[in-house]
């Protein structure tokens, strides 16, 4: 999804009031920058693929034809926090369970003119993830302005099951 088009601000970032803001902007690319790694993310085409969709996806409500096609791959900076990997018994078999949760800077997410959106896929050390909930943290807030400063994703591993893997862009991290 484009960042402007997505409607939780109806109002640009680059005009609130507080003069402190940009200082803000520019320690927290800094920060990401220098501390965090390059992730792949990988847009789902969604409705700019086939604007007169046939059959729905009944899991994401959307196209079916998108659900599998990329619309782009871009390098993006993420800080990373993952739990221990847990092994757990389900109807697949064992499999070890790894939820992991991507905090993308605000303001490198409007640099690159994206915001995360569930069903799109991050690729971090050679895992695949699709995005399963994006939430703005109240903790992530800066002062009063209401600007958070981090948009969170949560994830989990990506299952290809029945599916076939996407083609439209590789798997593989670049």
């Amino acid at each position: 999804m484009r960042f402007q088009s997505q409607n939780t601000f109806e109002y640009s970032i680059k005009f609130i009031g507080s003069p402190d803001l940009p200082m803000v902007w520019r320690l927290q690319k800094e920060w990401y920058v220098k501390h965090c790694p390059l992730v792949t993310f990988k847009e789902l085409a969604r409705e700019r693929y086939d604007p007169h969709p046939t059959s729905v996806d009944r899991l994401w409500n959307e196209p079916a034809c998108g659900t599998l096609i990329f619309h782009c791959r871009l390098l993006v900076r993420s800080h990373v926090v993952f739990p221990a990997d847990e092994d757990k018994h389900t109807k697949r078999g064992v499999e070890e369970i790894r939820n992991d949760t991507f905090y993308f800077g605000l303001n490198l997410l409007e640099e690159a003119d994206l915001y995360p959106y569930i069903g799109d896929h991050i690729v971090f050390s050679g895992v695949e993830y699709v995005v399963q909930k994006v939430k703005l943290d109240p903790e992530n807030f800066w002062g009063h302005t209401n600007i958070p400063l981090h948009v969170t994703c949560n994830c989990e591993r990506y299952r290809y099951g029945d599916a076939r893997i996407p083609t439209s862009l590789d798997a593989m991290e670049m």
